[in-house]
């Protein structure tokens, strides 16, 4: 491990280079990030790609390129909410079909009756 600054909020954390899950390409216009302003970037732009797919888009499998057996990342492919698991839309259209459950964040355009 490498003793670094986080170039986006200055904060000093060892740098564990490869530990974090990288669902997409990284922007190395800057340097290392913290954990935390790492897992914002991510969010970030995962939020600006999902908001482009149509549920036929999603129906065609655009998500399943990032599919992985990777474990899930808590905020990235899943959230808590009150105990309950929430996945994600990112996660959902990484799955790649459509569960027909009526999920909160479906990207398929199922609506539950």
């Amino acid at each position: 491990m490498t003793s670094k600054t986080c170039s986006t909020c200055g904060a000093c954390f060892d740098c564990g280079a490869g530990e974090s899950a990288r669902p997409m390409p990284l922007d190395f216009s800057q340097d290392c990030r913290c954990p935390p302003c790492l897992k914002a970037e991510i969010r970030s732009r995962i939020a600006a790609f999902v908001a482009t797919v149509t549920p036929a888009q999603a129906r065609a499998g655009v998500g399943l390129r990032w599919a992985s057996d990777d474990a899930l990342v808590e905020d990235i492919d899943y959230e808590l909410e009150g105990g309950c698991l929430v996945f994600t839309a990112w996660s959902l259209l990484k799955r790649g079909t459509c569960c027909e459950s009526g999920c909160r964040h479906c990207p398929y355009g199922f609506e539950a009756r």
